[in-house]
């Protein structure tokens, strides 16, 4: 049995989807593998464990721990596009969790389908920070044209912060924590993620796209595939697509149907001890209804910008 370390980082907001990225995590889980959990929250936020300690006693290869962030840590953090102030937490986990010298973060809007042990076990060398997978935005035309303080979303090297891993050993060694402390109180259009490459720069190691699969990157590489060529190779483009990590960076799957993957969520789901028919026969009636209700010419627009825009 090995353990691997692995923290989420939510607020009340997120207990639900939570719960079933959990499971997710649970269930794909291998044989010999033993998560140890961190749950992040904010020091004035009480989150009701009882869910999460079911959790633990139906699948056993877990303990699951809640660490309080320090109040008054991002009290001057610029906040923006409606993402609350806990999206900074995960920045604060190498010294909110020094009991390990490399841990895995990852957002709660993901449903994992492999075992995550074989990343864990990815060496990290002492001039790495951090790991994660190539967001590919430097093949956006927007991107390129704006203005030098977003400079870092042209580099290949800009790296997804919704699934990563840090070399908290070195980032302890290096004081790295104090310089994120500082750079959120920018004014950074994508908060923790910019956050991070810009610190983290000249410090990251790339991994595959399996690791972190959002809409964006499925996009690109289904729409410019040659391009991202460059990037990842066609097996682990393809593995990808089969056994990736879904992050819903995006519209979620939980509130609506026009997502990508939602089925894998809702596949998950079912087979998670937290499902409920009636949540589920709502969220159809209310996906209908929707539908129902709009024109034939938004449904065609939808669906095309759903299908052949990101």
């Amino acid at each position: 049995m090995r353990t691997v370390p692995i923290a989420f980082a939510f607020d009340n907001n997120l207990v639900f989807p939570a719960k079933v990225c959990l499971s997710s995590l649970l269930l794909s889980a291998a044989d010999e593998t033993f998560y140890h959990i961190f749950i992040l929250h904010g020091s004035e936020v009480v989150i009701d464990e009882t869910d999460f300690r079911k959790l633990e006693a139906a699948y056993g290869n877990c303990k699951i721990e809640f660490r309080a962030v320090p109040p008054g840590l991002f009290k001057d953090c610029y906040e923006v596009r409606g993402i609350t102030i806990a999206t900074y937490y995960r920045l604060m986990i190498p010294e909110i969790i020094p009991e390990y010298d490399k841990i895995i973060y990852s957002d709660v809007d993901v449903i994992f389908r492999e075992d995550q042990g074989k990343y864990y076990d990815i060496e990290l060398a002492d001039d790495i920070y951090v790991a994660g997978v190539n967001c590919a935005a430097f093949l956006d035309k927007p991107c390129s044209e704006r203005k030098a303080e977003d400079y870092l979303r042209t580099s290949p090297g800009y790296i997804y912060a919704g699934n990563i891993i840090f070399n908290s050993k070195a980032i302890r060694a290096q004081n790295i924590t104090a310089l994120f402390i500082e750079e959120v109180k920018k004014k950074h259009r994508l908060q923790d993620m910019e956050v991070l490459n810009r610190v983290c720069k000249g410090h990251i190691l790339r991994l595959p796209p399996a690791f972190c699969l959002t809409p964006g990157l499925e996009t690109k590489t289904q729409t410019r595939r040659a391009e991202m060529g460059d990037i990842f190779s066609e097996e682990e483009i393809e593995y990808a697509f089969t056994k990736g990590t879904l992050h819903y960076a995006g519209p979620k799957p939980w509130n609506t149907s026009l997502c990508f993957d939602a089925d894998a969520w809702w596949t998950t789901y079912r087979k998670s001890i937290f499902f409920d028919r009636t949540f589920m026969f709502q969220h159809n009636q209310k996906q209908f209804n929707w539908w129902k209700n709009i024109s034939l010419k938004k449904r065609i627009g939808l669906l095309l910008r759903y299908f052949i825009k990101e």
